[in-house]
């Protein structure tokens, strides 16, 4: 039996999990879900997904059997993903039928922000990504909300950066974003604004 699980402080405002899978699939992952203490909608299909999904600007995470991902759904989610405030990505769990015949990893990568599993899997692994991608979903608005208005939405008590090596060189640009850190050597000194 599932322990149910409280939802952690800090999650997306409505930590909603739209659930889109056909037959008993989607029915047993809501109440697997729901059963774990989280919010679960069923969507009877692909159209009942995007209505959902254009009207809450807040979805927690979608959850997706890959049988339901016809080349409509997936044209919709590439263009649904760009129009998504710049500070959001939306998480999808894609389940997979087989480890062996699992989904084009170029044509997921290309909806943003994916998390495969495989069937046949544990009953705590649903729930697992879930939780973990509504911790990711809730640091987001949490970052949106700390952002003051007019900048660019740097996150607060970070100060704005001009200027930063672009190739971890000594060329510089200029950019609005922040800096990526470069991995083969530690960031030492302050960066100039």
């Amino acid at each position: 039996m599932m322990a149910v699980v409280a939802a952690a402080p800090g999650e997306a405002p409505s930590s909603t999990v739209y659930v889109l899978a056909p037959g008993r699939d989607g029915e047993l992952s809501c109440r697997v879900l729901t059963q774990a203490g989280r919010q679960c909608e069923r969507c009877r299909d692909e159209a009942d997904l995007r209505a959902r999904l254009e009207a809450d600007e807040d979805a927690g995470a979608v959850l997706l059997a890959e049988e339901a991902l016809s080349p409509t759904l997936v044209a919709w989610l590439r263009e649904h993903a760009p129009a998504q405030p710049a500070w959001s990505d939306l998480p999808l769990i894609v389940v997979a039928q087989h480890a062996h015949r699992s989904p084009d990893p170029a044509r997921l990568a290309t909806l943003g922000n994916v998390t495969v599993l495989t069937r046949p899997m544990a009953m705590g692994d649903p729930v697992s990504a879930v939780n973990s991608a509504l911790r990711a979903r809730g640091r987001q608005f949490r970052a949106a909300a700390a952002a003051p208005a007019g900048r660019g939405g740097a996150p607060q008590g970070r100060l704005p950066r001009r200027c930063w090596p672009t190739n971890c060189a000594t060329r510089w640009r200029r950019c609005a974003t922040p800096p990526m850190r470069c991995a083969r050597r530690p960031a030492r000194r302050a960066w100039r604004s």
